[in-house]
């Protein structure tokens, strides 16, 4: 459940920044993640209101990784730091795209 949190999360940080999936596939990109870890510090019962928190901490060449937090309360329950490729349609890793890199990095 946390890991579809932070999927969602992600897709609206992307979107944010005009960089939703539907227009990277336009251009002819991908996004896979290829490592995932993740921290479970504390459960979030159902009902409960919490907020994520989701950052591009580095942008290399070819990946980028991202860092999320669950919080309640103002404490992190949930962390995860996610590592994804660029790839082309084709699943051929690629270059992050230079106005990718500027849209996330802002």
């Amino acid at each position: 459940m946390y890991l579809s949190y932070f999927e969602t999360a992600r897709i609206d940080a992307l979107e944010s920044v005009s960089m939703g999936l539907d227009g990277l596939d336009a251009k002819g990109f991908r996004i896979v993640v290829t490592n995932i870890e993740v921290a479970f510090l504390d459960p979030v019962l159902a009902g409960e209101t919490v907020t994520i928190t989701t950052e591009v901490r580095e942008v290399r060449r070819a990946s980028h990784h991202w860092h999320q937090e669950i919080m309640r309360d103002g404490r992190a329950a949930v962390r995860m730091d996610l590592r994804a490729a660029m790839t082309d349609l084709a699943g051929k890793p690629v270059r992050v795209p230079d106005f990718f890199r500027e849209a996330v990095t802002a």
